[in-house]
């Protein structure tokens, strides 16, 4: 039976020991196939920030493991800023001195295991694991090396997944060798959402940097409504990017522009088949939100149907950027959060900071069980507190605790549907109570 996808939010405290296993377990959810896990290195649930600004984002299926990382040097004079990424660990965390936690991922019964290869800071900062299954849930996960690009820009490179792509998440940075860290910033996250017709390709990205060595703190950051990723400068301008152009049945094509730069990088991506193929999908989406500037009720609506799990990433940018023309080098370039919001009220935000032009910089980290959590750029005053109300049929509605903007700033985000079959269980069930002939197939929901 078509439709069967599952989606939820797991959040636990990491172990602390050195080869120590953490579970994320959502009893009755069955093995998962595929994963995404997210850590702001934060150890505590509340308003206060850690110090040093640090985030790693993740991929796993259980065969594979890929993530990249970064750490911002907190209150020093000349700031040490690192890039990692890897293709066999799904978590890093990390100080101006090292790797301090690392770590590799594995499907369980109901959840995720992770499995620490080191922890030499015995701390236990909160992970979160946002986990994929059910009957009809199908995945691909990717190492991709980017096209040797020339001037003019625009080679691409075919991503043959075998699936027929719903969303694609991507995640890179500007080193080009695996398992290894770079001096400075330069990483990206980003998503792409392919209409079933695949001529439609909803791309949108984050790219965020910090100038290493610097004696003042240059962050820099981008929220591009056309690139799946972008990648800018330690200076903060355009370096290389890329975006889903075409897509079919079993693959997608990624067009690399701007600079030869990103030659022959290898990214990492997750291509999530939500169900197709069979008149019945669950649906999904790639949507621009701006942040409210009000209390009271936030509603994110023009979904078009009832979501199971949103995500959010998160800026204090003002404005979206196209064709890498809005890259912000000033006090909103230093925050940035993502945030997951499960169908079973399950809400995790990690957000991390770098302030703008300070002689002793401060950086930091956050992890809030929020749906939204931003302070400003140096975490000073809450900007953006607002916790899960309920999902709609249209959308996802939130409950703003706290608020302190007068400008609307720009986030992305993306959302998939409630399960296909939960429909049809219950329209089954009807059935078998009322008969066939009396059931009303007219709207409903699934709660």
């Amino acid at each position: 039976m078509p439709g069967d996808v599952k989606v939820e939010v797991v959040t636990v405290a990491l172990a602390t020991g050195a080869t120590d296993t953490t579970n994320f377990i959502k009893a009755g959810f069955g093995t998962p196939k595929a994963w995404i896990i997210f850590s702001s290195a934060d150890i505590t649930d509340n308003n206060s920030p850690q110090d040093q600004s640090r985030m790693s984002i993740g991929f796993g299926d259980g065969a594979g493991n890929f993530c990249i990382s970064h750490v911002d040097e907190h209150a020093s004079a000349k700031v040490d800023s690192d890039a990692v990424k890897s293709n066999t660990k799904s978590y890093i965390i990390a100080t101006p001195a090292g790797i301090t936690i690392d770590g590799t991922s594995a499907a369980i019964i109901d959840g995720v295991q992770l499995t620490n290869t080191s922890n030499v800071s015995n701390d236990a900062p909160f992970v979160t694991v946002v986990i994929f299954g059910g009957d009809d849930f199908n995945f691909s996960l990717d190492s991709v090396t980017t096209p040797n690009d020339i001037s003019p820009p625009g080679d691409t490179v075919q991503v043959t997944t075998n699936i027929d792509q719903s969303l694609v998440f991507f995640i890179g940075t500007d080193i080009s060798g695996e398992d290894s860290i770079s001096t400075g910033i330069n990483n990206s996250f980003g998503v792409v959402h392919i209409n079933p017709a695949h001529d439609t390709f909803t791309n949108r990205s984050i790219g965020w940097a910090s100038d290493h060595n610097n004696t003042v703190g240059t962050p820099s950051s981008e929220l591009c409504n056309d690139r799946c990723l972008n990648i800018i400068t330690e200076s903060g301008t355009a370096d290389w990017g890329l975006s889903v152009t075409a897509a079919d049945a079993t693959s997608y094509t990624l067009t690399e522009d701007n600079s030869t730069s990103g030659n022959g990088m290898e990214i990492y991506a997750l291509a999530l088949d939500l169900g197709r193929g069979a008149g019945v999908e669950n649906l999904s989406t790639v949507f621009s939100v701006d942040g409210p500037t009000a209390p009271g009720t936030f509603s994110i609506t023009g979904m078009g149907f009832k979501p199971q799990y949103v995500g959010l990433a998160l800026t204090d940018l003002s404005a979206e950027s196209a064709a890498r023309a809005g890259i912000a080098t000033d006090a909103e370039a230093g925050v940035h959060g993502i945030s997951s919001i499960g169908g079973t009220g399950a809400e995790a935000c990690h957000s991390w900071y770098n302030e703008d032009a300070a002689a002793t910089t401060n950086t930091a980290t956050t992890f809030r069980s929020r749906a939204v959590f931003l302070a400003d750029h140096d975490t000073t005053t809450i900007v953006q507190d607002h916790s899960f109300l309920a999902f709609t049929n249209d959308g996802v509605d939130l409950t703003i605790n706290a608020e302190d903007e007068t400008v609307a700033k720009k986030w992305f985000g993306w959302g998939i549907e409630n399960s296909v079959k939960d429909r049809e269980n219950l329209e089954a069930l009807c059935d078998g109570i009322m008969g066939e002939e009396n059931f009303y197939a007219g709207p409903f929901e699934v709660v």
